[in-house]
């Protein structure tokens, strides 16, 4: 009787640590200005318990997409050590099953309707290039490049250029550039188009379209331009032509971009870097506003409905475990007025890859690379 009751005390304080995570855990120095409390009712919530590895008794996930298409659409690629695979799940990640195991390491989804299918791109490390036309359970190799993995790939929604595909291959050394597809032609064709900067060597993290059609990556100097004694200022790129120019923006900065989000209401464009910074653009880029320099996001997440709910995510490098003087310690963060203010939601040592929010479910995804993915309910209509 007294284990049971033990077992009970033990459930009930784990329950109540998880409710109320954001009180338990100091502020950090991030916020400025006035605060944004959380509501009571909103404080956010673990909804499930951690899901290890995704069809796969991993739990290194690499990267995660949801299909909100689709309702319960899931799709993840998972390290298994030796391989990377794809795994699909149809109900909200109860359910997981393999669609795809060539050594997957890249993925990207155009996202569809009712009457279309999202579709879904996925690079292997061998270069191999393939397509899903069925909610990623299926797919068909379409194009091998040479260069070896895509970096990043995105698909063009813009209204003249729509389903055109950019990929970035991975480039250690030479002139980098991105491969565009060439649509004219009945069989598959990319032209390769340089960036055409000054150090010509160039890695891309993250990749972004607004709603004015452009196109903006972050980019890091490729190994050998660093050791060349190139100037370490990695830029933003921006294509205004579907990827076939490119001019560099935000050249004052020492890090390099991780992650690029779109505001999909005002156009407002927010970036982060490997340091502790993130940038705003409202003018398609041509001027940037720091509007954070104490927040070391990895990745970046929007409320699509809600644009100014943002969610910042960070990684849990090992030399930041218990060491409260890291600035990156695997927490997440949300802010409600569009970056100008965050508030801490998990502070769990999480190797946070990327984030998602879903609306309709009011669940924010949070897939690590370690831990597994984790689900949170976060309302949406959070008022200040």
């Amino acid at each position: 009787m007294i284990s049971v009751v033990r077992r009970l005390s033990l459930l009930l304080i784990l329950f109540s640590l998880t409710l109320d995570a954001t009180e338990m855990f100091p502020r950090p120095q991030v916020q400025q200005g006035r605060r944004t409390p959380l509501q009571e009712a909103a404080r956010p919530r673990l909804n499930l318990p951690i899901q290890r590895g995704p069809c796969s008794d991993r739990s290194n996930i690499r990267e995660f997409l949801i299909d909100r298409s689709v309702a319960g659409k899931l799709v993840a690629i998972i390290d298994e050590g030796e391989s990377h695979i794809v795994c699909v799940s149809d109900n909200d990640g109860r359910i997981w099953r393999k669609t795809l195991g060539d050594n997957i390491l890249q993925m990207t989804m155009h996202r569809g309707d009712r009457e279309m299918p999202s579709h879904f791109y996925a690079s292997g490390e061998d270069g191999k290039f393939y397509k899903s036309t069925d909610g990623a359970l299926t797919w068909d190799l379409i194009y091998t490049f040479s260069e070896g993995f895509a970096r990043a790939i995105a698909i063009d929604r813009s209204k003249f250029r729509r389903g055109t595909m950019l990929v970035a291959p991975q480039v250690n050394e030479g002139e980098s550039g991105i491969y565009v597809s060439d649509t004219r032609w009945r069989r598959l064709s990319f032209n390769f188009y340089p960036f055409g900067i000054e150090h010509p060597t160039w890695i891309v993290w993250a990749v972004a379209q607004n709603l004015s059609g452009h196109f903006f990556l972050g980019v890091e100097l490729g190994a050998k331009s660093l050791l060349e004694g190139a100037p370490y200022h990695p830029p933003i790129l921006r294509s205004r032509d579907g990827g076939r120019t490119w001019e560099t923006l935000l050249e004052e900065n020492n890090k390099h971009i991780t992650d690029i989000e779109i505001d999909p209401v005002n156009n407002t464009i927010y970036a982060d870097d490997e340091g502790p910074r993130l940038w705003k653009s409202t003018d398609n880029g041509d001027t940037w506003e720091q509007i954070q320099d104490q927040l070391f996001c990895h990745t970046l997440a929007l409320n699509p409905q809600n644009p100014s709910q943002m969610f910042c995510g960070e990684l849990m490098p090992p030399n930041c475990v218990d060491n409260p003087a890291c600035g990156m310690r695997g927490r997440v963060w949300q802010s409600t007025n569009g970056g100008e203010t965050f508030e801490v939601l998990l502070e769990e040592n999480l190797n946070v890859v990327t984030l998602h929010y879903n609306p309709s479910n009011e669940t924010l995804y949070i897939p690590t690379y370690g831990q597994g993915l984790h689900r949170l309910v976060v309302p949406g209509n959070l008022s200040e």
